[in-house]
């Protein structure tokens, strides 16, 4: 049962109070005010005509770079291809704290099973006027794109449509269409996302730096440390062969490196050798 207010056109849940009701249902032109990276995600569904039946295209666009960051397929419109495409876009590792999860008011949007997916999730959910297409304008946009561009208005099964949504929107629309963007001209959703990674990357980096950065501070003195010289062996003494002098001519040399005059030598006196007695 809901509750409608008179001013503001929106509807509120029973029982939940005015003040409140931003934080359920967000407004359009908050949504399209200033939509930042991964902030702010929009779904819709549509009808794929095929020789075998209608396919029905579930997707989640980023409001930011209109990438297309969660889709899926099947032949009925429940709300289990929602809460698939949810999940593929949040398994991307692209999902920002407190991001907005904008749809319509579809009973698939509106069902138990996708709320829950949207609780574990940590998003806040929003939904446009009643009777009203322009909140999701950018949803429903890129499904206009896709049945005009793509070139095939009747498929012959659901696995050919398939095939061709998926190559359409993961090679061509979200790393080959060129967008313009208000502030880096043309670019494809994909070169806009790492554009946002990037100006989030330096921001980050920028706020880290400490204070005393850009000012010279000297490095604190430190005192040279010598290292220990290598001990030399201790010098070799000379034998007392060496020490002894030697005679070259008339030149002694010592071990000492200098050289003296050899005195003269004389050979002591020998004694007188006795001759031998005559046998007796």
């Amino acid at each position: 049962m809901w509750r409608f207010e008179t001013s503001p056109r929106r509807a509120v849940p029973k029982g939940l109070p005015s003040s409140s009701t931003q934080h359920c249902f967000q407004r359009g032109s908050y949504l399209h005010s200033a939509p930042l990276f991964s902030h702010s995600w929009h779904t819709d569904i549509t009808y794929i005509p095929t020789g075998e039946g209608w396919l029905y295209l579930a997707t989640w666009l980023d409001l930011a770079t209109r990438e297309i960051v969660g889709y899926s397929m099947a032949d009925h419109h429940r709300a289990c291809p929602v809460v698939d495409a949810l999940t593929m876009a949040a398994g991307r590792g692209r999902l920002q704290p407190s991001c907005i999860a904008h749809s319509d008011r579809g009973s698939e949007y509106t069902s138990d099973e996708l709320r829950r997916e949207i609780r574990r999730l940590g998003l806040r959910q929003s939904m446009g006027r009643t009777g009203s297409c322009y909140d999701n304008a950018a949803a429903e946009s890129f499904f206009a794109l896709l049945k005009e561009e793509i070139g095939t208005r009747h498929w012959p099964d659901r696995t050919t449509a398939r095939a061709e949504i998926f190559a359409f929107i993961e090679t061509f629309y979200n790393r080959g269409r060129l967008r313009k963007h208000p502030a880096w001209g043309y670019l494809t959703p994909l070169e806009i996302r790492q554009r946002h990674e990037q100006e989030h990357a330096l921001a980050a980096q920028a706020t880290s730096v400490p204070a005393s950065r850009g000012k010279f501070t000297p490095d604190p003195p430190t005192t040279p440390t010598t290292p220990n010289p290598t001990p030399r062996p201790p010098p070799e003494q000379p034998s007392p062969k060496a020490q002894m002098p030697w005679s070259r001519g008339k030149i002694r040399v010592i071990a000492d490196g200098n050289c003296r005059p050899w005195p003269s030598y004389s050979p002591p006196d020998k004694p007188a050798m006795r001759s031998p007695s005559p046998m007796s």
